[in-house]
């Protein structure tokens, strides 16, 4: 599993250095990889990378401490159902190629961080999509009702009112308890993609679609902006 259930564990009170240790360190580390000449930015991405595991460590380590809030082990618990039905499917899956060096070959081949990069990538998809059948609906609910009305306003102020109002659906159905459980699924998965790869640096789809979409208060906006310098196409 490459480290996630490592990296829950360090996350625990007491368990490793201090945040402003890390960032120090990975600061020191982005001077020295910005100053070489050889392949510089192959070494700041994968400090970059390092740096924000560090981030999401803290933040876990945050949320241990904080009382009523439990992302930690809520992805924990997401990490282990998710292993477990993966692993399980393993064996038909590879018949008579089912062995340790075969299951070794594939885990260092991606496959379990690719899987939770492409799960979140389709969930992130869902939600843009249902986001803009929200703006629709509600864009051609309020021209109806215009028409029917014979209101005349002009163009700025429908789309206006019509924005204003599918932001405030869009804020409601976000309040939903089914919403708020889809976009912890979300964070999770995306958090156990980063954790669990074991080059993050190298693998496209936990850049773009598990650490680039992760900001604040999980991954530091510095980071980000050393996550776009290093590696601009994956991040953008």
């Amino acid at each position: 599993m490459h480290g996630w259930t490592g990296a829950l564990a360090l996350a625990r009170p007491g368990s490793g250095d201090t945040p402003d240790a890390h960032r120090h360190a990975f600061d020191q580390e982005w001077q020295t990889a910005s100053g070489r000449r050889r392949r510089p930015y192959r070494r700041m991405a994968r400090q970059t990378a390092d740096a924000a595991q560090a981030d999401i460590t803290d933040w876990l380590a945050n949320s241990i401490t904080n009382p009523g809030s439990a992302p930690a082990e809520f992805i924990a618990s997401a990490g282990d159902a998710i292993s477990a039905a993966v692993f399980d499917a393993l064996p038909a899956a590879l018949g008579h190629d089912n062995n340790r060096t075969a299951r070794a070959r594939l885990a260092a081949n991606h496959l379990f961080c690719s899987s939770l990069a492409e799960c979140a990538r389709t969930m992130q998809q869902i939600q843009d999509e249902l986001d803009q059948a929200i703006e629709e609906i509600t864009t051609a609910l309020l021209a109806y009702c215009i028409g029917r009305r014979q209101i005349t306003i002009p163009v700025p102020v429908a789309k206006a009112v019509a924005a204003a109002a599918a932001k405030t659906v869009s804020k409601l159905a976000g309040n939903l308890p089914v919403t708020r459980h889809f976009n912890d699924l979300l964070q999770a998965l995306r958090v156990l993609a980063i954790l669990a790869c074991p080059a993050p640096d190298r693998h496209e789809a936990v850049i773009r679609y598990a650490l680039a979409p992760l900001g604040e208060p999980i991954v530091s906006n510095a980071i980000q902006d050393k996550l776009k310098s290093a590696m601009p196409t994956w991040a953008a």
